[in-house]
């Protein structure tokens, strides 16, 4: 797969995934076809790459199908504003649990914390290579301090 064909997938991921951050009014009306719009771009791939696409298109679909349809509990994150799924996706930094227990933090309020530095990263187009280890978790913490439980 080309550089630039990654690049429009990464985009088209991040997309999807800033979209199932929102709230929706209503449930969106996601057809299967919709799905396999997406799934099956044109796009020249070699035998092997063919190979991986065919073995993990089954799981790609269900997962895009999952973002795309939401889930009662991604809508009750959306609107309490918490979620403990975020460390199961991406390690929590070194830097933020040492922040944490210096600050005596709890559980709770370290993941909510974190939680809310994932939305804003994933609502960036441009923070892709942020370094979460040299993060100000300091300063991040002040300005959303009222709104931890």
């Amino acid at each position: 797969m080309t550089p630039e064909n990654v690049n429009a997938q990464e985009k088209a991921l991040e997309a999807l995934v800033a979209a199932s951050l929102r709230c929706p009014d209503k449930p969106p009306a996601i057809t299967e076809e919709d799905i396999k719009r997406f799934v099956e771009q044109q796009v020249t791939l070699s035998a092997e790459d063919e190979a991986a696409l065919a073995q993990s298109k089954p799981e790609l679909m269900r997962r895009i199908r999952g973002v795309l349809n939401g889930s009662p509990e991604r809508d009750k994150y959306c609107v309490s504003g918490s979620n403990t799924n975020h460390s199961a996706e991406v390690p929590m930094p070194r830097s933020l649990l040492d922040f944490a227990e210096r600050k005596s933090l709890t559980v709770t309020q370290t993941r909510q914390l974190f939680g809310m530095r994932l939305e804003i990263i994933a609502h960036r187009g441009n923070s892709k290579g942020e370094d979460l280890e040299e993060f100000d978790w300091e300063r991040f913490y002040r300005a959303v301090k009222p709104f931890l439980k």
